[in-house]
């Protein structure tokens, strides 16, 4: 460190270019090299021998030492795997020698290497000088930013390409910059404030970890960004590449579009070559690169970078990236006149809508465009272009005839319309967009799935000039996308020409004329949909991409939206004519039209807990502090199973899978697979030396191969595996393995759901004997005095259904396994896990060998919610099986659509539902009827189905109760626990119940809610107050005590720091005022019973003062290893008692923690490690490792004595001699720890925490988790898309072992549940393939979806005072209370129904959808009326 602050700056370049050359293949066709830097280091590949489609994400993973970029989806959808690329161009995006450093932070995943020449390439490993670490790392880490760390290498990247960008950005630029990247664990709230507090205008404060000190504001990039590396200056990257690789491929860069035309008119199939310039589309349409023989690189032809203004319009090259015609257009709308720019910023605003930020850096306009044409892609730029009545130039020659080149220039809709001439070579050259004039109008639209980076479900833009009078003049352009069926060659974005010719001429102001154009529309869409193309399922350079049951909603929806889209653009128009004559616009319409406009988040996190003094002195106890790994998961030093380096000889393996469900496998023929160079070895059921069952729980059954002969169960059901040299080749392998099914004309059609499977007429085959019951009191009584219609006078008899969809994990990290043979025949498997024990167990019995045979390793996991505990058993005894057979490193890494597919997430959930009420509300009786989809194995499904019964009331006092949960397969995916399991869904019914409770008496949800608190009913308290129902013992339905139980004051708080009442009022008065967007509010609680299972520890201390703790808690990001750390050092603070003052204290606090480090769990060190899970597992950790460090405190107190003393007696000496130096003694602790070890005291000790019992599963010390939130939200009844307007959370945390932890775990969970309810929809097409199996089709909360305000809080005073140092449980109890989001919603919904003359109560199935909020909230086209 200090050899590097002395070395000069000069010095330090002259080490640079003498760094070692790394050359990765050895011949070209003509002796091109691409020389690119890599955090400095040179790399100068020959691409000889490469595969052209390998990406940067695979070439700086597998062949450099940096392993902080991850891998996570491939497809540019989650931005885990984001790096930035700089060199040096101009203002267009020209390479220039002479111009400055131009940073883009890009998805190194879909960016291939053979565009990489020039660019300098920084990972977060670049970042890092040494030991100090970069700001933007410690900032991320230090806000509790990263909590299972495998997205926040990408999180840093992106602030820092931001920043190299606009060293000055606001608060809104830097939050607008992460719409492509997702968080599973965080919430995002955290990052967002950390990214903010660098912004020119921060207001942000570390609320949490306040004792950390940080500066606002950008930082000083001088002092710490790396530098742009000398020798890529020199590099004449205009010059022409052109080399094959060892497939015959071609990759070409000519520096002129005649070059780059005459290139590809060699060929004779234009199908095989593809002009690319970022390659961005290899993420949407994966299965394309295979059939390409020749690339076309055109990224280096100036003229298409070119953007200018002429008498026109603005025109900008086909090379243009996206970012930089968002640029053009701000820049234009500042210096032109406003007539001649009345389009440009709604062009801007929706191109910003395009993908994300790490997209839009590199991909280009033309690229757009092109896959709009060629793929069917719903394009955003194809759509608004249109509307904008740009045109395009092209430049094509035919096959052979290079010199014939033809330029033409069209309108974007014949350039989209018009099919791709077999034998034709395409370049777009400039697109160009008219100025507008002051009679113009322009809007555009765009309904999705989420906010960010979601493809439309339906997008407009609309276009018309119209004169003083109102009258319509010249060419209107009503312009839809998302009409016919989605990526299919063919579909494109089509005008609405009924609807033109109906205002063409026609004065606006004529009610006739409007109410014509909206009966237009209609028949305009109905037309195109009725046009639209077949599934073209059957071309195969369309597999693998997302098909249009996914994203693409019902044509009824997408209807209505392009009426509302029509009716918002007219009722725009109109309000800016200050006489309307006869027509009358109300406020109420004319304020809902426009969408609003989204500030800054803010948040407040607060917590305040009573700390004895003798506690205080136990630091870091209690206190927050961040992750103990986040700095190193930040800066990209933490290891995930797939960074382990790779050892000599690895091979790699892939799942056969099955493509057909409710089939017989009749054989699986791998013959072409085994011809592929490469191949190795081919596993399939009869290579299986042990039990064919990975099934986590008997007498559940989960084959890991389906045999010949068997039932294949669901689409994707693993079959077999390929192992192979390399990932590419095991691929391709995978792909020619025939499948044959017996009888296939016959099968039965699968069955799906659990409607299905209880109407199935082999019902037997699908419910099963799994059943949880829970009665209390007699609620026969009330229900036979309801059938006898007996009920008291204004009680009420209430049925319904609930039904509720699954959810996926979508942890960061896919499954991945890393097994490895070791001697004896002994093999070592890393993965990350929550059951070790499990696996071991689950292994043994596969292979047929003893558990000495396996050594099962878990470091960490990159998100799991408990998708790692039972989901990990299929992959690591495949590839284990695969290790045992060859004797050789296996490595497996599912792609996120493997994933997706293989695995299942969250049960599927459908509840009937009874309930009788008396006048006031107050419940009398429920009974429920309900049923899980455990998949086609029950799986932990039985398990779930007991956490539904149990808490079926949830935070409610329900003295009569009749509960029935039992637990339904079909032919999907095995599901298993996601976080929060059983209580999840068991809120949603409860919730819904009383909702139709305040529906049918006309109350208040929240009224509801209060009377039917614990105790509420028998003290006669109704609404006046809540004081003193939480002060009496009370039970939940299985009879176990829920004291103390603290939702009244919870909700007292909760109601008087959101201002419930007032913000009651002001939502009305906007309801009142708006009649197309609707506000709701709603507060809800959650009720969570836990159970701390056994763990165990080994604490081993060494003579210069470290510390190793093993435990047999898994870390996920759940912070289980830093409360580990915290307790172990607070339990060696103990010892020292008074005899140390409060500085040496704090100075032993923090050097104890320091020198503790968490080791891996390992199954031959912390043997029978069992399930981390149920949010308990730090709490058992925690208490594990304290009863073995207390062993070890006892030992070393004598010595403790001994060093104070002789210490003492040593200062002494010192003080009467002037010479003596103390520099060279060691720290009080070091000196402890090496006076135990010279007297040979044992330094290690093993404890194991039972929970005050046997331990299992199932034993152990159980309580109940409270929480209330407040939500308010906001949703456009015209499309169905809602925001959150703030969330109020208050968590009874009992005395938090960690704040800054636990409230990173309330906000986690709260988002994660926000998803389940309000995002992420999964569907399956009717042959049982699962449709939502990328980041295009599945989608996790977003960035806007954090609440505009967030305030969390944790109870201060919790009076709970038992279980583990008085702590409660944080990672899964808050997720429940998303349930306040989705009511609010619904109480939207009912506004806007009842202004629709709809008064009958409604259910919603979740999760809700744009489409079945539309549709519940009554909206129809002939409700648009002027």
């Amino acid at each position: 460190k200090k050899r590097n602050l002395l070395l000069s700056r000069s010095k330090r370049r002259k080490r640079e270019n003498k760094r070692r050359t790394y050359i990765y293949t050895t011949m070209s066709s003509n002796g091109s090299v691409i020389t690119f830097a890599v955090n400095g280091q040179r790399y100068e590949v020959k691409p000889g021998e490469y595969d052209l489609t390998l990406s940067l994400n695979s070439f700086i993973r597998r062949h450099t030492p940096f392993k902080g970029t991850k891998l996570s989806c491939s497809e540019g959808g989650c931005g885990a795997c984001v790096v930035d690329i700089a060199r040096r161009e101009d203002s267009l995006g020209r390479s220039s020698k002479s111009s400055p450093i131009a940073h883009y932070s890009v998805n190194s995943c879909i960016r291939a290497l053979a565009s990489m020449d020039g660019w300098s390439v920084t990972t977060t490993e670049g970042l890092r000088k040494g030991e100090d670490f970069h700001p933007i790392q410690k900032r991320i880490a230090d806000f509790n930013g990263s909590q299972c760390g495998f997205c926040t290498p990408g999180m840093v990247m992106t602030l820092y390409s931001s920043l190299q960008q606009k060293p000055h950005s606001t608060m809104a630029e830097l939050e607008n910059r992460y719409d492509g990247n997702i968080c599973r664990c965080t919430g995002f709230r955290p990052i967002l404030d950390a990214v903010k507090s660098f912004a020119t205008d921060s207001n942000i404060s570390n609320q949490v970890n306040s004792q950390i000190p940080f500066t606002k504001g950008p930082y000083d990039h001088h002092q710490f960004d790396p530098e742009f590396p000398e020798y890529l200056n020199s590099i004449d990257t205009s010059r022409r590449l052109s080399f094959n690789d060892a497939n015959g491929r071609r990759w070409d860069r000519p520096s002129t579009v005649s070059e780059a035309l005459q290139i590809a008119s060699k060929t004779q199939d234009s199908s095989t070559v593809k002009f690319v310039n970022a390659n961005t589309s290899v993420g949407y349409v994966k299965a394309e690169s295979r059939f390409i023989q020749q690339f076309i690189d055109i990224a280096n032809i100036a003229d298409l970078h070119e953007i200018k203004t002429s008498d026109e319009g603005l025109t900008i090259g086909g090379a243009t990236t996206i970012a930089h015609f968002i640029d053009a257009l701000r820049s234009n709308v500042q210096s032109q006149s406003i007539d001649k720019v009345r389009s440009f910023s709604s062009l801007a605003d929706h191109a910003y809508r395009v993908a994300s930020v790490h997209v839009r850096n590199v991909g280009t306009v033309a690229g757009n465009l092109i896959l709009a044409k060629n793929h069917g892609f719903v394009s955003d730029l194809a759509v608004i272009l249109l509307g904008a009545k740009a045109t395009i130039t092209s430049a094509t020659v035919q096959s052979n005839n290079s010199e014939n080149i033809v330029r033409n220039t069209e309108t974007i809709e014949q350039f989209l319309s018009k099919p791709q001439a077999q034998g034709e070579y395409r370049i777009v050259e400039r697109i160009t967009v008219p100025w507008t004039n002051g009679n113009t109008h322009f809007r555009t639209y765009k309904a999705a799935p989420r906010p960010q980076q979601a493809i439309a479900h339906l997008h407009a833009a609309m276009n018309i000039e119209v004169n003083q009078v109102g009258v319509v003049i010249g060419e209107p352009v009503i312009a839809y996308g998302a009409v016919m069926e989605m990526d299919q060659p063919g579909s494109h974005p089509i005008r609405a020409t009924r609807t033109e010719s109906v205002l063409k001429g026609k004065s606006i102001l004529d009610k006739h004329t409007l109410d014509a154009a909206i009966s237009a529309v209609n028949a305009d869409f109905a037309e195109h949909v009725a046009g639209s193309h077949g599934d073209g399922g059957e071309d195969p350079k369309h597999e693998n991409t997302t098909k249009g049951p996914a994203a693409q909603a019902s044509q009824k929806y997408r209807a209505r939206v392009a009426a509302g889209f029509l009716y918002k653009f007219l009722i725009s128009v109109l309000t800016t004519f200050t006489d309307l004559g006869p027509l009358q616009i109300s406020r109420s319409i004319s304020a809902t039209v426009d969408p609003a406009e989204r500030g800054v988040t803010s948040s407040t996190q607060n917590f305040q807990q009573v700390v004895t003094a003798e506690e205080k002195k136990a630091t870091p106890v209690h206190k927050p502090i961040p992750h103990i790994a986040s700095r190193q998961q930040a800066a990209g030093d933490a290891v995930y199973t797939d960074d382990i380096k790779s050892i000599k000889g690895t091979l790699f393996m892939a799942f056969i899978v099955s493509d057909r469900a409710r089939v017989v496998l009749e054989a699986i023929d791998t013959t072409e697979a085994e011809k592929l160079s490469g191949v190795v070895k081919t596993f399939v059921a009869r290579d299986i030396p042990g039990f064919n069952n990975v099934a986590p729980m008997p007498p559940s059954v989960n084959p890991l191969f389906i045999d010949i002969g068997e039932e294949v169960k669901y689409v994707s059901q693993p079959l077999g595996v390929v192992v192979a040299e390399t990932e590419k080749i095991v691929r391709e392998a995978v792909r020619r393995v025939q499948i044959r099914y017996k009888h296939q004309e016959q099968y039965l059609a699968p069955v799906l759901n659990i409607e299905s499977a209880l109407a199935d007429e082999n019902v037997k085959e699908f419910k099963t004997t799994f059943e949880k019951s829970v009665q209390t009191g007699n609620p026969a009584y009330y229900f036979d005095l309801a059938e006898k219609n007996q009920l008291p006078e204004g009680s009420k008899l209430l049925k319904g259904k609930v039904h509720t969809g699954t959810q996926h994990h979508f942890y960061m990290e896919t499954q991945c396994v890393y097994a490895v043979p070791d001697e004896s025949g002994v093999i070592r498997v890393h993965l990350p896990t929550q059951w070790p024990d499990g696996v071991h167990s689950v292994l043994s019995k596969v292979l047929n060998v003893p558990f000495k045979q396996l050594q099962i390793v878990h470091r960490r996991a990159g998100g799991a919610f408990g998708g790692k505990a039972a989901h990990c058993m299929t992959t690591a005894s495949a590839t284990a099986l695969a290790c045992y057979h060859l004797g050789k490193p296996i490595r497996l890494t599912l792609s996120r659509e493997e994933d997706f597919a293989i695995f299942g997430g969250r049960e599927e959930t459908l509840a009937n539902y009874e309930a009788v009420v008396d006048k006031n509300g107050s419940i009398d009786a429920i009974k429920i009827r309900g049923f899980l989809n455990s998949g086609f194995s029950a799986g932990f499904t039985g398990m779930t189905i007991v956490a539904s019964a149990r808490n079926s009331t949830e935070a409610y006092q329900v003295e009569n109760l009749d509960v029935v949960y039992g637990v339904v397969k079909t032919n999907t995916h095995p599901r298993t626990a996601v976080r929060g399991p059983g209580e999840t869904q068991a809120s949603y019914v409860i919730e819904n119940i009383m909702d139709h409770i305040a529906h049918e008496l006309n109350l208040l949800p929240e009224t509801v809610r209060e009377r039917n608190f614990y105790g509420a009913k028998k003290t006669g308290i109704i609404t006046d107050t809540l004081t003193g129902l939480g002060l009496t013992s009370y039970k939940a339905p299985d009879g176990t005590s829920i004291d103390p139980y603290t939702i009244p004051e919870m909700w007292e708080r909760v109601k008087t720091k959101s201002e419930f009442e007032a913000k009651r009022e002001e939502v009305a008065k906007f309801n009142r005022e708006n009649r197309w967007k609707k506000r709701g509010l709603s507060i809800t609680t959650v009720r969570y019973d836990v159970g701390i299972r056994s763990m165990s520890a080994i604490v081993n201390i060494y003579g210069d003062g470290s510390l190793i703790v093993r435990q047999s808690g898994t870390e996920m990001g759940q912070g289980l290893n830093t409360k580990v750390a915290q307790a172990v050092t607070g339990e060696f603070l103990h010892i020292f008692g008074s005899d140390i003052t409060d500085e040496q204290y704090e100075e032993l606090s923090r050097e104890i923690l320091t020198r503790t480090k968490l080791g891996d769990i390992e199954s031959d060190v912390t043997a029978n490690a069992g399930v981390t899970g149920g949010s308990t597992g730090s709490e058992a950790t925690v208490e594990a490792s304290r009863l073995a460090t207390q062993e070890l405190a006892n030992r070393l107190k004598p010595i403790v004595s001994e060093v104070l003393s002789k210490r003492k007696s040593d200062s002494s000496s010192e003080s009467a001699s002037t010479s003596s130096s103390t520099s060279s003694k060691p720290s009080l602790w070091r000196d402890i720890c090496q006076t135990a070890k010279s007297k040979g005291i044992n330094l290690q000790h093993q404890a194991m925490y039972t929970g005050g019992s046997t331990g299992g599963i199932s034993k152990g010390i159980s309580y109940h988790n409270f929480g209330v939130a407040a939500s308010e939200v906001e949703v456009d009844i015209i499309t169905g898309e809602f925001s959150t307007r703030s969330v109020d959370l208050v968590y009874d945390c009992g005395k938090s072992l960690n704040p800054a932890i636990d409230i990173g775990q309330c906000e986690g969970a709260f988002i994660f549940g926000l998803g389940h309810w309000m995002r992420e929809h999964v569907e399956w097409n009717s042959a049982g393939k699962h449709q939502s199996n990328s980041t295009f089709a599945y989608h996790p909360p977003c960035v806007k979806d954090v609440p505009m305000r967030w305030s969390v809080e944790l109870l201060a005073d919790s009076r709970w005072n038992k279980g583990v140092l008085s702590s409660k449980a944080s990672g899964e109890p808050p997720l429940v209370l998303a349930t306040s989001v989705v009511m609010a919603v619904k109480e939207a919904i009912r506004e806007a129904r009842r202004e629709n003359g709809v008064n009958e109560y409604f259910n919603l199935d979740a999760p809700l959808t744009p489409e079945s909020i539309q549709e519940a909230a009554g909206t129809k086209e002939d409700q648009f009326t002027f």
